[in-house]
């Protein structure tokens, strides 16, 4: 008998013993049994009704993606005000990465670059930016750099027929630090649509939905606009948007669980943060103690 528990039964240490057995195979068993060891009696209490309806993995697919999605939005309210923040190379692959908060038809794998798109980009910015602003590399070729804002582009493709055809686009023109968003800025995005569609992705005229993005919106400026021939035939839309309220929406989407877990992402420091998210790979200590990696 334990000293701690002398009423202890040995039903419960032989099948303590046979779950060490198991655990003991895993790289991670004696983490998790030091874990077990602190976890307090309502825990244990909602662990157990939690494993009677779920499997561990499924439900480690499901927190991954939740928390990674909170990671993003974090990151975001962080480095949207911090006006010496890289745009180009951290805060547009974040907002990318959150391209669900748009709107729900964004909210696909399928939503990517692709080469009717960049020949579109190409097409149409490269005639707008002078020829050094345009970023033609191979690593992210649908971005174009100008002085205030940088520009990037996503589409959907969908079969029509048996033709695989860009049918929607998503637009995003992120504006610097500090930047207000004036009706020359909406009316730049109107026609940055316009261009698009008319220059068409490969054999095909898009639908288009383009955002703003700044830190302020001119309060006599309009946050949206339809694009098109006329009243009923119209092939895009502009929306203005402050990063304060993209961070919101997101948060709303998410139905406010960050905020009932608050604690979880207050602690962690950007630079982890911001490698772990675009994926730049960063050396961990190790934790032998607790058989952690």
């Amino acid at each position: 008998m334990l000293a701690g528990s002398p009423d202890i039964k040995i039903e419960l240490l032989e099948l303590a013993f046979k779950a060490a057995l198991n655990l003991e195979k895993s790289r991670a068993g004696i983490s998790l049994l030091y874990k077990l060891t602190n976890i307090s009696p309502n825990d244990s209490e909602s662990l157990n009704s939690f494993l009677e309806e779920w499997s561990v993995s499924d439900a480690m697919s499901i927190l991954a993606e939740i928390d990674s999605r909170i990671k993003v939005i974090e990151a975001i309210d962080r480095l949207s005000g911090d006006h010496s923040v890289d745009e180009l190379h951290t805060l547009h692959p974040l907002i990318e990465k959150a391209r669900w908060v748009f709107g729900p038809e964004f909210d696909t794998p399928e939503y990517a670059s692709n080469r009717g798109l960049i020949k579109t980009m190409s097409s149409v910015f490269g005639r707008k930016y002078k020829k050094e602003d345009f970023t033609n590399s191979a690593r992210r070729p649908d971005i174009v750099v100008g002085e205030n804002s940088s520009i990037s582009s996503l589409g959907l493709e969908e079969f029509s027929g048996e033709i695989r055809k860009t049918k929607r686009v998503l637009l995003i023109e992120l504006k610097k630090g500090g930047f207000e968003i004036g009706r020359g800025e909406m009316d730049q995005a109107k026609y940055y649509v316009e261009d698009i569609w008319h220059a068409g992705v490969g054999s095909c005229q898009p639908y288009i939905k383009a955002f703003v993005v700044g830190d302020s919106i001119d309060h006599l400026t309009g946050k949206y606009q339809t694009v098109g021939k006329s009243k009923d035939e119209q092939f895009g839309e502009v929306h203005a948007i402050t990063y304060s309220e993209l961070v919101r929406s997101a948060e709303a989407r998410l139905f406010s669980l960050k905020e009932k877990i608050e604690g979880r992402y207050d602690s962690l420091e950007d630079g982890p943060l911001i490698n772990e998210l675009l994926g730049n790979p960063e050396q961990k200590d190790l934790d032998f103690a607790a058989g952690q990696e």
